[in-house]
């Protein structure tokens, strides 16, 4: 018996399936911060490698966004990639976003933006690539949904939408999960003249390890201080007060929130100091917001008189800590971002950094010592030697944190540290 084909008129594309299913997700972060990502995703149980420059592929489903978003510590933004395709022109990247399912993804009632970048000769222009591909968009949506189309929001969307074009021409659009970037986790809401950004603290410390005490001489607004008190505190970057964009995305439903215990025992472990007494409180109100206020001990004055007197406090909270515990949790760590030309003229700056070593040198032997900066010069001026530098970018300024160890008898004063030190 001959079998009958039936032809089917080819139906539209139904606007309730929801997001397409997806194995994988990509983690953005500052250059430099990639292993630190990668060791980050692994601890909380996901495979991570690193995908290239700033990005970090995660093997995760959009069930996972939600928990990664609330934990990543270094991650500026996480990703859930969409499409990705080879393109020549603006013409051709409009038809290849026009045949992309976004009924799926963007009802009419929802808002989106478009965060273009390209690196690409060819598509070169960031702000022409986002409109052909919002052409691409609404004219999808207008051909399904009748007529009716998605508004534009900047500030808040609902679906924030990303594409990044190549050197060669290769191009990927994905969905930004969180929406406003990672790094921004609510408690700092004042800050100084070029604040360190929250996701820098974060690898600075991660660097460091677990160190029993904490202290940062330099605190500013106090991001380095708040962020060692959320890990210390095994407690998320971001608050449960903090919603992401996916919470509003089709068929994603949150998890209930959690609760966020501050609990303190026993004596603050962070110690924090600026000259500045109005930046002073500042850090303090922002801690205050974090909820991290009481495990940290905040203080005023020049660093000549603070540090010896936060050293001398923290070996007295070691002294009151158990000793089981291992050499690297029964240490003080010194973790700081110093100025570095901001607000001080050389000669102050030179001054500053070869008293800061001899501080170290006489208060802090058996310890270890992490200084993010962009100077070598300054960093010679410490008179420390140096056991190691990792690359790190701070809001677009190519810095260095450089690693030390204060060994009893080290660095005699006006003997600084000699040759090319390693890399790490």
């Amino acid at each position: 018996m001959q079998r009958k084909v039936i032809l089917k008129k080819k139906s539209r594309p139904d606007p309730g399936q929801g997001l397409p299913e997806t194995s994988v997700l990509v983690a953005t972060c500052a250059g430099g911060m990639e292993q630190l990502l990668v060791r980050e995703v692994e601890s909380l149980g996901f495979s991570g490698r690193v995908q290239g420059a700033g990005a970090v592929e995660i093997g995760g489903s959009l069930g996972d966004a939600h928990l990664l978003c609330r934990s990543l510590r270094t991650a500026s933004r996480l990703l859930v990639p969409l499409e990705s395709f080879q393109v020549g022109s603006y013409d051709d990247l409009y038809r290849r976003m026009r045949s992309v399912p976004w009924e799926r993804v963007l009802p009419p009632s929802a808002t989106f933006a478009i965060t273009a970048s390209t690196r690409s000769e060819v598509l070169g222009d960031h702000r022409y690539l986002a409109m052909r591909l919002k052409d691409a968009i609404l004219d999808r949506q207008r051909e399904v949904f009748q007529g009716t189309r998605s508004s534009v929001d900047r500030k808040n969307p609902d679906v924030p939408v990303v594409i990044f074009v190549d050197s060669r021409g290769h191009g990927a659009v994905s969905l930004d999960a969180a929406g406003s970037p990672l790094h921004e986790r609510g408690y700092r809401r004042e800050a100084g003249e070029a604040p360190l950004r929250e996701t820098v603290a974060a690898a600075m410390l991660l660097e460091a390890g677990d160190p029993a005490v904490v202290i940062d001489p330099f605190c500013g607004s106090g991001t380095i201080a708040i962020e060692a008190a959320l890990l210390s505190a095994e407690l998320p970057p971001q608050g449960p007060s903090r919603s992401f964009a996916m919470e509003r995305w089709p068929g994603v439903v949150p998890p209930a929130p959690s609760l966020r215990s501050s609990a303190v025992v026993g004596p603050p472990r962070i110690f924090a100091a600026d000259l500045d007494d109005s930046l002073v409180e500042t850090a303090r109100r922002n801690a205050r917001r974090a909820g991290m206020e009481p495990r940290i001990s905040f203080s005023s004055g020049d660093v000549r008189q603070t540090l010896p007197e936060m050293i001398s406090r923290a070996r007295d909270v070691l002294r009151g800590l158990p000793r089981e515990r291992s050499r690297q949790e029964a240490e003080i760590a010194v973790v700081t971002n110093p100025p570095y030309g901001e607000r001080l003229n050389p000669a102050d700056l030179a001054l500053l950094y070869s008293d800061m070593g001899k501080l170290l040198r006489q208060h802090l032997q058996g310890c270890s010592v992490w200084i993010l900066c962009s100077e070598p010069k300054l960093i010679r001026r410490t008179g420390l030697n140096i056991l190691g530098r990792t690359p790190l970018y701070n809001g677009g300024i190519a810095c260095e944190l450089y690693r030390f160890r204060i060994r009893p008898g080290e660095g005699r004063p006006g003997k600084h540290s000699r040759g090319r030190p390693p890399r790490s």
